[in-house]
C-alpha cells in the first residue's frame, strides 16, 4: 500500500508540473485577470507564470500563487488586486525592457 500510494504521489506531482504555463497579458478585454480574453495562454492559475506588459491591470483571483511575475516594457506597469504570492525562490521576479 505504501508504495501505491509514493507512485500516485509522484504521478501527481509530475502532472502539477507539466500543466504549469506561462501565460502574457494582453489586456484585450479590460483590466481584470479573471477575463480569458486579456491572456494569451488562459487565465493563470496557481502554478503558472505570467507576464505583464506595458498596461495596467487588476488581479481579481483571490488565493493566486504564481511560480513567477515577469514585468516587461519599457513603460510603469500599474497592478492592483488581491495579494499574490511568489514561490518561484530568487527568480520568481524579473524585469524586462
Amino acid at each position: 500500500m505504501k508504495r501505491l500510494v509514493g507512485v500516485l504521489f509522484a504521478v501527481m506531482s509530475a502532472t502539477s508540473v507539466l500543466a504549469a504555463k506561462t501565460t502574457t497579458w494582453q489586456g484585450a478585454s479590460g483590466a481584470n485577470w479573471n477575463v480569458a480574453g486579456n491572456w494569451d495562454n488562459g487565465i493563470p492559475e496557481s502554478g503558472d507564470s505570467v507576464v505583464l506588459t506595458g498596461t495596467d491591470s487588476v488581479n481579481d483571483i483571490v488565493g493566486l500563487s504564481l511560480a513567477g511575475i515577469t514585468f516587461s516594457g519599457s513603460t510603469g506597469i500599474a497592478l492592483s488586486g488581491e495579494a499574490i504570492t511568489l514561490t518561484g525562490g530568487e527568480t520568481a521576479m524579473s524585469f524586462e525592457g
